[in-house]
């Protein structure tokens, strides 16, 4: 089953969210922050921007998403913030997605940007028909 994610939710949307943080390339980079994880919840889920995976009652996968204009064209378009299905669920993950695209469609988006943290994430994309766009990389300013 999938559902919009609630505020009685948060608790275990930041457990997958360490989960998400521990198992993937950001580990190396990033500092996870429960206060963070929390306020952009509260940011998302009224707008029913945050969906979740279910599988016998409990929450087995999460997608967060934000939708605005884009910088370039004003074209409403929706932007991937975090897609998470616990590994032993990962079969389940395409559904969440497309129930995160029809959110965002009904929220008047014409597009759906994904991130793939690793090559083989953007492969997964691909087979689902999106179209490879740009590449991310990141620098810690704090070393010289």
């Amino acid at each position: 089953m999938i559902r919009r994610a609630s505020l009685t939710d948060i608790p275990r949307i930041l457990e997958m969210g360490r989960h998400f943080a521990e198992n993937s390339p950001y580990a190396k980079v990033l500092k996870v922050s429960d206060v963070a994880m929390e306020a952009l919840a509260h940011k998302l889920i009224p707008q029913g921007w945050i969906l979740l995976s279910e599988h016998d009652g409990e929450a087995v996968g999460m997608i967060g998403f934000y939708v605005y204009p884009h910088f370039l064209s004003g074209e409403i378009v929706a932007g991937e913030i975090f897609w998470w299905m616990e590994p032993e669920h990962r079969g389940a993950g395409k559904a969440l997605l497309k129930a995160a695209e029809d959110e965002a469609r009904r929220c008047g988006a014409k597009s759906m940007q994904m991130i793939a943290p690793e090559p083989r994430v953007g492969k997964l994309y691909e087979r689902y028909g999106y179209q490879y766009v740009e590449s991310s990389y990141q620098r810690n300013l704090e070393l010289r």
